[in-house]
């Protein structure tokens, strides 16, 4: 790859996270809106000192659920998506596995899920990692082994790749 699609892909791969990581707050404010709305309606009844502690849990709350959709959100995007989530879907990239050609497994999208975390919960300072690598991996491709391309490279490449599969799988009987 050159240079140039090479930095054309990192560009496509930040705007997809970010535009994956927008969505997971905007699901997660509609979730701690409606529970607020539903203890204002439901639970109008209680006496104004309860409905204020029940209130002021509501950091404890937005927390939780933020953590439950972040995981929700990647781990069931990248597995019934074939390894694209809504953002990549619009940028027009693929999370592609190596031991499989139709998406990731179950397993590659729980721990490609944990590199984000691990990224999220370490300030953000992990996501300049394909910055600053050559071959541009990030925490999540890495821990996963799996990467990240658009998809006319990896028809483009399928040819080779299943080549070079055939001479390794005749390596290992050998």
């Amino acid at each position: 790859m050159t240079s140039k699609i090479k930095s054309e892909l990192l560009k496509k791969r930040t705007y997809a996270f970010s535009l994956d990581m927008a969505l997971v707050l905007f699901l997660n404010k509609a979730i701690t809106l409606s529970y607020t709305n539903f203890l204002r309606t439901v639970f109008y009844q209680l006496a104004p000192q309860t409905q204020t502690k029940v209130l002021q849990s509501y950091s404890y709350v937005t927390l939780s659920t933020l953590w439950i959709v972040f995981w929700a959100y990647f781990v069931l995007s990248y597995y019934l998506g074939q390894g694209k989530t809504p953002g990549k879907l619009i940028f027009e990239i693929q999370t592609f596995s190596k031991k499989t050609k139709d998406g990731l497994t179950l397993t590659e999208s729980l721990v490609r899920t944990m590199g984000h975390f691990v990224c999220v919960i370490t300030g953000l300072f992990l996501f300049a990692l394909p910055y600053l690598r050559k071959d541009q991996k990030s925490l999540a491709d890495i821990i996963s082994d799996t990467w990240v391309s658009t998809e006319a490279e990896e028809k483009q490449l399928a040819p080779v790749i299943d080549l070079h599969q055939t001479s390794i799988d005749e390596n290992k009987a050998a």
